[in-house]
């Protein structure tokens, strides 16, 4: 004889550790920093916690920094300000999720405070200035502070008549700039902006680029068009990508042999260098 009994339907929860923070972005203050991420939509995450360092490398060293619980947050903590920082240096942070299974991966970003964050910025060109007041939402003539300096993450200014660059030496978060065809020669100013990864410069009247040999996060550059002959200070950006150095007078590419990951060079019409050159290198 046989028997049958009616089963229950059993549901198990298998979510595992959470997954690493999305979009984690970290916005400047005075002596403090607002982190930003997105909403996981997990609603088995429990809580988050950060961690923070002056330098990147301290992550993966032998004394880590400890983690912090962030207080009171749960599934749908979204935003946390770490308070107490150092002004005038970069810093860096590490966000992870925890749920019943433990902690999960960490999400990282950085951002560099400003010097004097309420001290206001001297932009002498007026072209500039106008540029800067629309990127930042100010109105005409507004006090421009450092930290709002330190909020740009993008700027883009050509054909804009633009010759002194004075006052954007600040934008020190800035991961894009854009200012072709205006009239700039003096490019100094811009050696303090570490964070970029995409500079364009075409079409401007600058001959001295030794201010570019500190922007070793650069991977895109555009330097066409100018007065270019002394290219030696590109042999430190070694992440560089792409480069478009045609239209200059440069005859010795020498130091573009250290650029291991270039894969996209042009070269042609360059004045002192008779062999013109505008070719592609095989993604490595």
């Amino acid at each position: 004889m046989l028997y049958a009994w009616p089963l229950a339907a059993v549901s198990f929860a298998a979510h595992g550790q959470p997954s690493a923070p999305s979009t984690l972005f970290a916005a400047p203050g005075d002596a403090s920093a607002t982190l930003t991420w997105s909403d996981p939509s997990d609603s088995s995450i429990s809580d988050y916690s950060v961690r923070h360092a002056t330098d990147a490398s301290a992550f993966t060293g032998g004394s880590p920094p400890a983690w912090t619980a962030i207080p009171n947050s749960n599934a749908t903590t979204t935003a946390h300000t770490v308070p107490g920082l150092t002004n005038g240096i970069r810093h860096h942070f590490q966000l992870r999720a925890t749920n019943s299974d433990g902690d999960g991966p960490a999400a990282q970003t950085a951002i560099q405070l400003p010097v004097s964050p309420t001290a206001a910025v001297t932009i002498s060109d007026a072209n500039l200035r106008s540029k800067l007041e629309s990127a930042l939402g100010k109105s005409t003539g507004a006090t421009v502070t450092q930290l709002d300096m330190a909020k740009l993450r993008y700027f883009l200014a050509s054909n804009a008549s633009i010759g002194n660059l004075a006052g954007l030496e600040h934008a020190v978060n800035l991961t894009l700039l854009s200012l072709t065809d205006n009239s700039i020669a003096d490019i100094s100013l811009l050696g303090s902006l570490t964070s970029l990864r995409s500079l364009s410069l075409s079409d401007n009247t600058i001959a001295d680029i030794s201010a570019l040999g500190s922007l070793t996060s650069l991977e895109f550059l555009s330097l066409s068009d100018n007065a270019i002959a002394d290219i030696s200070a590109l042999g430190s950006l070694t992440s560089l990508r792409s480069a478009f150095l045609h239209d200059n007078t440069i005859s010795d590419v020498s130091t573009l042999g250290s650029l291991t990951s270039l894969q996209s060079l042009s070269l042609s019409d360059n004045t002192g260098w008779p062999r013109a050159c505008r070719c592609r290198r095989a993604a490595r």
